[in-house]
């Protein structure tokens, strides 16, 4: 999206002035036309982008004082670099904040403005081919898609290696990189430091060509002159993949190696849109894989990763769960809504969200051919052109500081996730180039709390801005009252009067920026009832869209060496017997005490001596193993939540299925999840606790209602879905969870 001019005056208002239109005037001359293609990177005359420079400042004097005589004068004499006699009368010069201060009361100044670093920002336009809607998206926080991608930092200077199945060399994507007359290497432990790339020689019919098309597509969306994010980086191909989209880790350890080796001081980012599960693998082969990224890390080259395409948590594949990667998932765009893709990996291991639904780039099959594909690969380098426009703009920056800057100049609360019902999710944060401004995150928390007809909606702010801070609040109650609740600044709070004891009614709040309204935070409560309270759950949308035709991932994989050897040796193996999968619990049960949480389940009719059982907990990693029905940790953290799965053994054979249990809230038991239809029963028959503190409860689905300590529920089946809080008491901390409620007739 085009950016306006940024420009930062100096806050004294009856003499710090200055009108844009002069400084548009004295930049004007410094911008030319350019002729824009479809596609085609151009100048957008008369856009620039201003970056200030602290503590610089231009100081323009009244008509009748010398320029120079003014910035001789003490305080003013310090650090003067410039005296303007034509176009304005003033002279720029660093100052302190006290010596501007000083400045800015002189009779002999007019007004001063903070200075700043001005260059021609570039803008490619005509993104409306089939998958060119990443590049559109990346620096527009709205989604909207106004076909161009504007950049200021192109990559210059910044070297991006990309460990994958090679490049076509002459394809026009990549023919200012001058690969096909370069040197190449051998990928090993030692490099040559003028090598354009390296690979793997058991998959080299000529060097670094790629035979299989997925490295030469990923490379062009990190630094392709017309696909890419940073269209000026060195693409740096290092062939660790062959032909079939398959490597041995010792290749791609090898290729890692190389990159190390080969690396300068030069600012770099390293991508791997590859990957294996971790479970695939020995323990001695993760901790090499794991240690070679690390290193590569260490070097000082950003490491980017691709979470994987299988639809599970990514803290279950390398180099996805490395400590110090930035995992990728993958999202695609439904007409603006940006949504988690059904198949890329998710969780915790997982960083920020990037373009990978059908995205479009290169073709290796000839010189100028482009396709669209789709996979955590193509999201990963969006995140590596990224990472190389950050470092473009800091090029000593460390890996975290890249990170971080990524991180925090992301746009959150805007990603719809494939699926709610998740125990982890992946950071609702899309990454983003640019200074643009979106709408921001909804309100963190909305709470009602209301008596004697009068109802007191509260807020807090949202956690993230994208780009601009929330400057109002639109309070809204349904049904209405027919009162208004005005918002007044700086208490986020309003108070609506007409409130109906008994009445259910929903509250709702919109922050509101320049970029417009956010998504609204609700809470329903009842008339003279209880203080309702809600918290802001990102990612939830009213409808799944469905995902494009032809949007299947594409993966490429690591597999562990073997030895392959022409002779015939004859091994006389030990017979064994083989047993049966065993079957698994027929049900399973939890139950939460003081730091305790005990599983029981029943065994299926043909569970025998022999069976054993081993459950886990997926936050902590502990387990508990048993021959009979139950199991039982203690030492956990009260208030903490915890998700058991129960694995089945028969003798050294697992069960195929793993028996996955619901989260659960330490210290909270649900006791019931069932009521008949036009009935009532008291709250305490669903929940127990081992802490005494106040309880509130909160209907957040279905048509059920809270009256006073009641849950009442309405003539048809379905569900209701209520939230518990236990407020802090003594040494229990304040604890919240939600139970759902089966309705049977």
């Amino acid at each position: 999206m085009p950016r306006p001019l940024l420009t930062r005056w100096f806050p004294y208002p009856d003499r710090v002035r200055i009108r844009r239109t002069l400084l548009h005037a004295l930049l004007a001359c410094a911008v030319s036309s350019v002729v824009v293609g479809n596609g085609a990177a151009s100048a957008d005359a008369g856009q620039l982008s201003v970056d200030l420079d602290a503590g610089r400042y231009i100081v323009v004097v009244e008509e009748g004082y010398s320029a120079a005589s003014v910035a001789a004068r003490s305080p003013h004499a310090v650090g003067v670099s410039a005296v303007f006699n034509d176009a304005i009368d003033g002279f720029v010069a660093d100052f302190t904040e006290q010596q501007i201060e000083a400045i800015a009361q002189d009779p002999a100044v007019k007004y001063v403005a903070e200075d700043a670093v001005l260059s021609v920002a570039t803008t490619q336009t005509g993104l409306n081919q089939s998958g060119q809607w990443g590049l559109d998206v990346l620096d527009d926080r709205t989604f909207a898609g106004d076909q161009t991608y504007e950049y200021t930092e192109d990559g210059t200077g910044v070297d991006a290696y990309v460990f994958d199945t090679g490049i076509r060399k002459s394809h026009s994507e990549f023919t200012r990189l001058g690969l096909t007359t370069g040197t190449w290497d051998v990928c090993s432990s030692s490099a040559t430091s003028s090598a354009v790339g390296c690979y793997a020689s058991r998959y080299a019919t000529a060097a670094g060509e790629d035979q299989n098309g997925h490295g030469s597509h990923v490379a062009a969306v990190v630094g392709g002159t017309v696909s890419g994010v940073a269209k000026n980086a060195r693409i740096i191909p290092v062939q660790v993949l062959g032909s079939t989209g398959s490597g041995y880790l010792s290749d791609i350890i090898t290729g890692l190696n190389w990159a190390v080796s080969h690396h300068t001081s030069r600012p770099a980012v390293g991508n791997m849109s590859l990957g294996v599960a971790i479970s695939s693998i020995t323990s001695t082969s993760l901790a090499a894989l794991d240690t070679a990224v690390k290193n590569l890390m260490n070097d000082g080259i950003v490491g980017v990763a691709a979470s994987g395409n299988a639809g599970v948590e990514a803290c279950g594949y390398v180099p996805a769960a490395t400590a110090g990667t930035i995992s990728v998932g993958a999202v695609w765009n439904a007409s603006g809504q940006l949504t988690e893709t059904s198949w890329s990996n998710y969780g915790e291991c997982v960083d920020i969200f990037s373009p990978g639904g059908s995205i479009r780039s290169v073709d290796y099959t000839s010189d100028s051919g482009f396709k669209v594909m789709s996979g955590t690969s193509m999201a990963a380098p969006f995140v590596s052109g990224a990472a190389a426009i950050f470092l473009q703009r800091s090029p000593t920056a460390s890996p975290t500081a890249i990170w971080e800057s990524i991180r925090d100049n992301a746009t959150y609360c805007e990603v719809g996730y494939y699926s709610t019902s998740r125990t982890k999710q992946t950071p609702n944060r899309m990454v983003h180039v640019g200074s643009g401004v979106g709408r921001t995150c909804p309100p963190k928390t909305i709470s009602v709390s209301n008596t004697a007809g009068n109802a007191t909606v509260t807020w807090t702010a949202p956690e993230y801005n994208n780009g601009a801070a929330a400057t109002n609040y639109t309070i809204t109650l349904s049904p209405t009252t027919g009162s208004t609740c005005t918002y007044t600044a700086p208490t986020l709070s309003c108070v609506v009067s007409g409130v109906v004891n008994g009445t259910n009614y929903t509250a709702s709040v919109k922050s509101v920026n320049s970029a417009g309204d956010s998504q609204p935070l609700t809470v329903s409560f009842v008339g003279n009832g209880p203080t309702a309270t809600s918290e802001y759950v990102v990612g939830v949308i009213s409808s799944m869209p469905s995902e494009p035709a032809g949007a299947n991932p594409v993966t490429v994989t690591a597999v562990p060496d073997t030895t392959t050897t022409t002779s015939t040796t004859t091994t006389t193996m030990a017979t064994t017997t083989t047993l049966a999968p065993p079957d698994v619990p027929l049900s399973a049960a939890l139950s939460a005490g003081n730091g305790t949480l005990k599983v029981s389940w029943v065994p299926a009719s043909t569970a025998t001596t022999g069976y054993s059982y081993m459950v886990t907990l997926a936050e902590t990693g502990k387990t508990c193993t048993s021959a009979t029905t139950s199991c039982t940790f203690t030492g956990l953290k009260n208030g903490s939540f915890a998700t058991p799965k129960i694995e089945t053994f028969r003798g050294e054979t697992k069960s195929s299925t793993v028996i996955q249990l619901s989260r659960t809230l330490i210290g909270i038991t649900i006791r019931a999840n069932a009521m008949k239809v036009k009935s009532t029963a008291a709250l305490t028959k669903f929940v127990s606790s081992v802490s005494r503190g106040a309880r509130t409860y909160k209907v957040t689905s279905g048509k059920c209602r809270i009256v006073r300590t009641s849950l009442v529920t309405p003539s048809t089946t379905g569900t209701c879905v209520v939230r518990v809080t236990i407020a802090k008491y003594k040494t229990f901390p304040r604890m919240s969870t939600t139970f759902t409620v089966t309705l049977l007739r």
